[in-house]
């Protein structure tokens, strides 16, 4: 048995194995990656529409007003399309690549979010006139967390 040939094919086999390897990492990596910046990508824009249009600052608004006695009730209805977590929803199947700080977060924002847009909704807690002025902080407060969250995971 040759010693030079058998040397040669188990250096081969190492180098095939490795770049195999390696190949599978990077496209692991690359996918995680584009996971998490696809995911920030949406809760940006969420958290973005929120500010603009000043869904927190209304809420404690209506909640002052009615503590004041300048209201005696506020309906806020807001009406949420049903794909407004498109993203968060097609990559929820990958959300353990993401580190375990991440992944938390990901989930209580959306969480969060979704805890809001059911008080706003048509069939909502703040829809129809309510006079309760922690209801209205009670779900600014929410979305207060929610801005929070995000702005913890804001890339570096």
């Amino acid at each position: 048995m040759d010693i030079g040939f058998d040397l040669g094919l188990d250096v081969g086999v190492l180098i095939a194995a490795g770049v195999a390897a390696g190949r599978y990492f990077w496209v692991s990596f690359s996918n995680r990656r584009a996971v998490r910046w696809a995911l920030y990508a949406e809760m940006s824009a969420l958290g973005e529409l929120i500010s603009r249009r000043m869904f927190i600052e209304a809420l404690n608004g209506c909640a002052a007003q009615i503590k004041n006695g300048e209201a005696v009730a506020f309906n806020f209805q807001v009406t949420v399309p049903k794909d407004y977590n498109t993203v968060y929803l097609t990559h929820v199947a990958q959300l353990g690549s993401l580190n375990k700080r991440e992944t938390m977060a990901v989930v209580r924002f959306y969480q969060l979010v979704d805890s809001a847009i059911a008080d706003v909704a048509p069939t909502g807690v703040l829809a129809e006139a309510n006079d309760n002025p922690e209801a209205f902080e009670e779900t600014a407060k929410i979305l207060e967390d929610a801005m929070a969250i995000l702005t913890s995971l804001k890339p570096k």
